[in-house]
């Protein structure tokens, strides 16, 4: 079933799928289709999460080399910004239906996020651990990541139209290093009274 939703999606973008369609690309009724999704849009959700969730999952396994949490958290990163907007369900989304993130960009964070969101406190957390990420509340820097890459995702084309696509990217990457990169704090010159 869900192949066929990405099947349509992919032909005539979210909008315009109905569950006629999916019915037909799967070849069963619709009646069928009613006892796994609500209607049209959460079967496209479904669809999203799936995706969206093994592109994930790949950047986690091609990150999964070992070494320090930051580096490891920096890889997932870059591996989810070079494959997110080249993903054919994320450009045709891009292209025809954008408006369908915006809820998720503006209102209230979906599956996907709340997935990325683990995955990313874990990672910190790790860096706390292993003294590669800097001491602070891992679910803020989760947070911060998380918005700050997915606001690269959604505006990659302009980006790449005006200072290309790697230079932003590793603008990004180097932004994030900085922003979590644990850093000996400078000993503070002690005051003698009196002086």
């Amino acid at each position: 079933m869900l192949d066929a939703t990405y099947e349509v999606v992919l032909g005539v973008g979210v909008k315009r799928t109905t569950f006629a369609d999916i019915a037909r690309a799967a070849d069963m009724s619709r009646a069928t289709l009613y006892t796994h999704f609500d209607d049209v849009g959460d079967a496209v959700a479904s669809l999203l999460t799936r995706e969206l969730v093994g592109v994930l999952s790949a950047a986690l396994q091609a990150a999964d080399g070992g070494g320090a949490a930051l580096d490891r958290l920096l890889a997932t990163v870059e591996t989810g910004l070079r494959a997110l907007p080249e993903h054919p369900l994320v450009r045709k989304v891009l292209d025809v239906d954008p408006h369908v993130l915006l809820p998720y960009l503006v209102d209230r964070f979906g599956v996907v996020q709340r997935t990325a969101l683990q995955v990313l406190e874990g990672l910190v957390v790790e860096g706390q651990d292993d003294g590669s990420i800097r001491d602070a509340d891992p679910t803020v820097l989760a947070h911060v990541v998380l918005v700050t890459v997915q606001s690269f995702l959604v505006s990659h084309r302009i980006t790449d139209r005006e200072v290309g696509e790697e230079p932003a990217r590793d603008a990004v990457l180097a932004l994030l290093r900085g922003g979590l990169t644990a850093t000996p704090v400078a000993a503070t010159p002690r005051v003698e009274a009196g002086a």
